[in-house]
């Protein structure tokens, strides 16, 4: 009994120990200043793609009502045209 007792005790001492040298190179590996440059970079780049694509998605909704108005002008011009041939 006193001998599980150890073993267990033992055994718990040695995962709490291999668990805190995980988690310390862990966060070594983590907060590192290489990866946390390379986080940056990542994140400055996808919020310059989302601008971008906000961008985009902006400027062709905007075009958007001045090809149909164009559209319609041109329509319009070949009924005329069709129209002064009558």
């Amino acid at each position: 009994m006193l001998i599980n007792a150890i073993l267990l005790l033992l055994l718990q001492k040695s995962g709490e120990v291999v668990l805190a040298l995980l988690l310390e190179s862990l966060w070594k590996r983590v907060l590192s200043d290489r990866n946390l440059k390379q986080r940056l970079k990542s994140l400055k780049l996808s919020i310059l793609v989302l601008y971008l694509d906000w961008v985009l998605l902006k400027s062709s909704m905007k075009d958007l009502p001045e090809q149909q108005e164009d559209e319609n002008h041109y329509k319009e011009a070949d009924n005329q045209s069709k129209s002064d041939r009558l």
